[in-house]
Order: C-alpha cells, then sequence, then structure tokens
C-alpha cells in the first residue's frame, strides 16, 4: 500500500507562466481566487413501464436552496410535469429540508413521463477556506442527530482494520479537520482509478468501500463510499450525497460525492471522484463548480416499474475565478486557513513534483494533503489540486504577520511555482 509522506523544507522557488483552458494563469502553482458561478436549466425525466401491474409509482427529490462553506445553491424555479395527468400525488420532507414528490398512476396501458424541471444558480468560492474545528473532533462537539453518522455500514466499513489503519496514517500529525479531509481525498484522488466497467457499474454490484480499497478501482459512488468509511473511520462524521453536475448537456446518470461534518461550519459538501470539468472551465478539485445537489443521506427508490432516466442541461457561465500566485488572510488564534493550490505540469512527459512550506513561525503548525504528486499529461488530469492548511498556535500575538512561501520542484530541483501567503492575526 503507498502512503503518503508529509514534508516541510526550504529551497529557492521560481514562478513560470502556462494557460489553463478559460483561466488565465500565471504561474504553474497557483490559487484561483473569485468564484464560479453558473445559471442553469436542468430537467430530470423518469420514463416509466408498467410490469405486473397498472400502477405506476415514481418519487424524486425537490433540490432546495442552501448555503455552504465554499458554496451556495438557489433554485429560482422547480416544477413537477406529469404525462399523462396523475391520479394523485404527495409529497413528505426529510430531516435534511430536502421535499420528497410522489406521483401516482393507477390505471396505465403503455408508459409514464415524470419530468422535474429545475432552474437554479450555483456559485463555488475559491480562495480562503477559514474553520476553527480542530482534531480530532471531540464527540461533545458532535450533535446527537449527526452521530449517525459515525457509525459503519454495509457500504461504508469504517471499522474494518484496512480501512482504520489507512485513516490513522492519513490523519497522524494533524491538528485541524480540514487537514484529514483533504488528505483523504487528496489519497484516494492519487490511488484510486475511476471506471465504469461491467464489474462496478451495469450493474453496479460492487461499490462498497472495502471492494473500492482492495481493488483501486470504481465509479463515483465507490469514491464515495470509501471516503465516507474512511472519515468516519478518522472520527469525522460523513454522508454520501446525490447529485447532478451540469457541465454537459445530457446523461443517463446521476451523480454521488459526499457531505462531512464540522463543529463551527455544520455540514460540507466535497466532490470525492476524479471529476474532470467539461471544456476544462476549472482544474480537477474537491470543490464542487457545476453541482446541483438533489439530497443527502439515503434516497428514496424512484419508481416501482421498469424505468429509464435522463438528465439534461443547458446553462451559462457568468462568472469565472482566477489564478493568483499571491494570497492573503485575516484569522483569530484557533482559527486555521487553508487554500485549494493546484500545480500545472509543464511538461509532456509523467513527472514527479515535491511540494515544501518555507517561512513558517516557530510554533505555527503547516500542512500539505500531498507532499510528492505525479502528473501523466496523457491520464486523467494534467493538474493536481493540494490543500495547504496553515493554523498558528493558539497563543499567537494579535497583529502578528507571517509570510508563508508553498512551491514545487522537480525530482532533480528544478523550481516550477511558488505560492506567497501573507497571514495576519486578527481579534474576533
Amino acid at each position: 500500500m503507498s502512503m503518503i509522506r508529509y514534508c516541510v523544507r526550504s529551497v529557492a522557488a521560481m514562478v513560470l507562466v502556462s494557460l489553463l483552458s478559460g483561466i488565465a494563469q500565471a504561474t504553474n502553482l497557483y490559487v484561483l481566487q473569485g468564484t464560479f458561478r453558473q445559471h442553469t436549466t436542468y430537467a430530470y425525466t423518469v420514463t416509466a413501464t408498467p410490469a405486473d401491474t397498472f400502477y405506476i409509482s415514481t418519487t424524486v427529490p425537490l433540490p432546495h436552496t442552501n448555503t455552504l462553506l465554499g458554496h451556495r445553491q438557489k433554485i429560482v424555479a422547480c416544477e413537477i410535469i406529469a404525462d399523462p395527468i396523475a391520479d394523485s400525488g404527495w409529497q413528505m420532507t426529510d430531516s435534511f429540508g430536502t421535499v420528497w414528490s410522489t406521483t401516482e398512476w393507477y390505471y396505465v396501458p403503455e408508459s409514464t413521463v415524470l419530468t422535474r424541471q429545475v432552474e437554479c444558480i450555483d456559485e463555488t468560492t475559491y480562495g480562503n477556506i477559514v474553520t476553527s474545528s480542530g482534531y480530532p473532533v471531540s464527540t461533545t462537539e458532535i450533535p446527537s442527530s449527526v452521530k449517525r453518522w459515525l457509525e459503519a455500514d454495509s457500504v461504508s466499513q469504517s471499522t474494518v482494520p484496512e480501512i482504520v489503519r489507512l485513516a490513522e496514517e492519513l490523519a497522524r500529525d494533524t491538528r485541524t479537520q480540514i487537514e484529514v479531509v483533504g488528505r483523504i481525498l487528496g489519497w484516494i484522488r492519487a490511488n484510486v482509478e475511476y471506471s465504469c466497467s461491467r464489474t462496478v457499474c451495469v450493474p453496479v454490484f460492487e461499490v462498497n468501500a472495502l471492494f473500492t480499497l482492495q481493488n483501486r478501482i470504481g465509479n463515483c459512488v465507490n469514491f464515495a463510499n470509501l471516503a465516507i468509511a474512511l472519515l468516519r473511520a478518522a472520527g469525522i462524521p460523513a454522508m454520501p450525497v446525490c447529485g447532478f453536475v451540469a457541465d454537459r448537456a445530457e446523461s443517463h446518470a446521476g451523480h454521488a460525492w459526499i457531505a462531512a461534518y464540522f463543529p463551527d461550519r455544520g455540514w460540507v459538501e466535497f466532490e470525492t471522484a476524479n471529476w474532470i470539468p467539461a471544456y476544462g472551465e476549472v482544474p480537477v478539485t474537491f470543490l464542487l463548480p457545476q453541482h446541483i445537489t438533489l439530497y443527502y443521506g439515503e434516497g428514496e427508490g424512484v419508481c416501482n416499474a421498469l424505468f429509464t432516466e435522463l438528465h439534461t442541461a443547458e446553462f451559462t457561465i457568468t462568472d469565472r475565478p482566477v489564478a493568483v500566485s499571491e494570497v492573503s488572510a485575516q484569522i483569530a488564534a484557533g482559527e486555521a486557513v487553508s487554500w485549494v493550490a493546484t500545480l500545472d505540469s509543464p511538461y509532456d512527459e509523467i513527472t514527479t513534483f515535491a511540494l515544501h512550506v518555507d517561512g513558517v513561525p516557530r510554533g505555527w503548525h503547516t500542512s500539505l494533503s500531498e507532499c510528492d504528486v505525479t502528473i501523466d499529461p496523457d491520464g486523467v488530469a494534467d493538474t493536481c489540486d493540494i490543500l495547504f492548511t496553515v493554523y498558528p498556535s493558539n497563543s499567537v500575538r494579535t497583529g502578528t504577520e507571517a509570510t508563508i512561501t508553498l512551491y514545487a520542484e522537480t525530482a532533480d530541483g528544478e523550481a516550477v511555482g511558488a505560492v506567497v501567503a501573507e497571514i495576519q492575526i486578527i481579534a474576533r
């Protein structure tokens, strides 16, 4: 089993210039800042055919407006259209505020079509990620209603020794919860291959976490279940999230990712699979551009009959983040600040890069989700995202300032880029 090394040391750095599709880029190592905003008209259609009965029941979730750390979803309009006209219908609201709409037809000789039409605006914020949730997470900081998401289940076997050992290794020497989340997601991205082969997709036979860890292959559900198992093994509540990534005109499948619970921020969603944004609008990331969240936790059954699904989307991107090589943050003692730094390989061949941090004041803690990354330009992506976290000591004085540099170099010491972070301690 390959493991990650975490390191901090000094070396000279230099800045190169390249271009990522859709984003003006100033360096091969950069941080995106600003907002990715998309206006989407999205439709989900379920076509059902009676099997042994003329009764058809179809249930779909109605997405709702929510605001999370780094992501906001605003539902402008949502409508259910039934063809033929339904005989009856009803709705129920789950504990997360999601409304489930059930439509019923009693005498159907051929087929039914149910369409959920949604108009929404999604915003993903790039830049400073500030949190005060330390690690390990105390159970007293977790509400009783959330503790159920710490328990192992049949697809997220968080108590299996293999998963426990890996979670302990990834969480070692961390002080903040965001570090652990970043390391787990980084490890999965680097070590599990995305596949939609017959053994994992047609139909989905094996999506559990242990299968995924042992075989290092899977689809988006495999990635999500493994992330959930590792987070729970590390003492962090986590649950599945289901939705759609509106970066294409149509798809016959939805998408799965996760939410992790932070005592100071509540539930925060993260992308877990090697998802590649269509058209190269932004780099591969565990942030959520173009994601439409439909529901949390376990869902309801879609239909009691034979059915097919189709997602369609028309969208307009109205705002994009920009790439910068200098960042700044004002945080209070006891808070950590993180950035998602993107390393864009300037080489045409497979290259391994080492990442380092310089200028860390005595007593401060810094962390990288990965210290060594390998990028294959012909692989899944020619970029890699790294979570860079700075956590000052709890005793740091108000007004203290620090300049910390993150930089990358090749195995033979050639510098390829740097990000300079200016941090000031303020009173909250």
